[in-house]
């Protein structure tokens, strides 16, 4: 019986010493090393690392910050947050090897010996930004646009956003560069751009630090697309001026025009910031069709231009209207002008008012430069009345296997004359 009461009580001594000793740790026992060791945040002179806790009781963290891997130089020094280290005192858009490190040893001046180190891992400061207003554009596509900056200091990637000219910021998407150019594709036919480029350097663990400000660029166009709509809305055929309009491009910093003569002989180019064009010159003082195209352009950086494509070319010539004479006799007027070079037909109209109610006489061949008109409409002329005559010249083309006509352009409705 006391036997067994004195092994039941050994027993109870045993589960409490074990127990005890279970709680307690060796000081002279090696410390795990933390795990999950990452950099956080990045200042251009600061890195901030956070990592796993270590489960163990009484230990303490430390950290090493060195310019290489081998920590040949190395600043060390305690941690005084169990899972987080705020470094500072560094360089601008540098990288840097950290290790995180744990012991038993408390020590606020030295790091101890038995320090338990992480695996190093490369962290970088922020680079200098870019410099401010130093992106240009190098390059335009119908949906792209081409970048270029100056290269900054400690910099290995660079962030750029961008985003219509005209929307907010909160729409912007953006690309990464590892190369202080980019080319951004996928963008809004004729549109406007602007954004922003942030320096960046990137570690081998894929942490980037940006710089704080980035360098803002504005009105980044995209090449114009083939400009439509070009007419030639007024030919003054005493003063020898035409006004050529067209569509404009949102995306043209201007446009090129060319002019040729009936044959097809270059006889003016130039180029205009407006959508219309004012061409007064004694080079189309001839009697005949000319022909214009024009083409959008986007100012680049050195001088350069990213052009579109060129328009359908557009055929005019002026209405024979100052040399267009008429005579009355009978009840009859009897037209003559002037032939124009490169038309295909005549057209011939008249009408008892000077801005309306013109009535189609007759449509004639190249040849045919004179007309005798007896009726207007279904009635006959009348004695006495004064009537209007003009005379449209046409021009038949085939463009892209299909036929099209142009007209020439009349300043003055038509000219009069009194029937006798």
């Amino acid at each position: 019986m006391l036997r067994k009461q004195a092994k039941r009580i050994l027993l109870v001594m045993l589960f409490v010493l074990t127990f005890v000793l279970a709680g307690r740790v060796d000081t002279n026992a090696q410390t795990a090393a933390p795990a999950g060791v990452k950099q956080v945040k990045a200042g251009s002179s600061s890195v901030t690392v956070q990592w796993d806790a270590v489960m163990q009781n009484d230990i303490y963290y430390y950290y090493r910050i060195s310019n290489d891997s081998s920590f040949n130089s190395s600043k060390s020094k305690r941690n005084y947050d169990e899972s987080e280290s705020y470094i500072s005192g560094l360089s601008e858009g540098k990288s840097y090897y950290v290790q995180i490190g744990t012991s038993a040893t408390h020590s606020g001046s030295t790091v101890p010996a038995d320090v338990t180190w992480s695996k190093a891992i490369e962290v970088v400061t922020a680079p200098a930004q870019v410099a401010s207003s130093s992106v240009k554009q190098s390059g335009a596509g119908t949906t792209s646009i081409s970048l270029t900056w100056p290269a900054s200091s400690g910099a290995n990637c660079y962030k750029i956003d961008y985003y219509l000219n005209n929307a907010s910021k909160g729409t912007a998407s953006e690309v990464i560069s590892q190369n202080n150019n980019v080319k951004i594709t996928g963008l809004k036919k004729n549109n406007r751009y602007r954004g922003h480029v942030y320096a960046g350097r990137t570690s081998s663990t894929g942490f980037t630090a940006y710089a704080g400000s980035a360098s803002y660029y504005y009105d980044v166009k995209v090449k114009p697309t083939k400009i439509t709509g070009v007419e030639n809305t007024v030919f003054y055929s005493n003063i020898n001026t035409a006004y050529i309009e067209w569509n404009p491009s949102n995306s043209a910093s201007g446009y090129e025009y060319i002019l040729y003569d009936n044959s097809g002989k270059k006889i003016l180019s130039n180029t205009t910031t407006s959508k219309s064009l004012d061409i007064s010159t004694n080079k189309i003082k001839k009697t005949q069709f000319y022909r214009i195209k024009v083409r959008g352009y986007v100012n680049l950086n050195n001088n350069k231009k990213a052009y579109g494509a060129w328009s359908d070319t557009l055929y005019f010539a002026k209405a024979p209207y100052k040399n267009l004479k008429l005579k009355s006799s009978g009840k009859k007027i009897s037209a003559n002008w002037n032939k124009v070079t490169g038309a295909t037909s005549y057209t011939v109209y008249v009408s008892n008012k000077e801005k309306s109610g013109y009535k189609k006489v007759g449509t004639y061949n190249s040849k045919k430069t004179s007309v005798t008109i007896k009726k207007y409409g279904k009635a006959a002329l009348k004695s006495g009345k004064t009537y209007y005559v003009k005379v449209v010249a046409e021009k038949k083309v085939k463009i892209n296997k299909k036929y099209k006509t142009f007209k020439s352009t009349l300043y003055y409705e038509g000219k009069s004359i009194k029937v006798k």
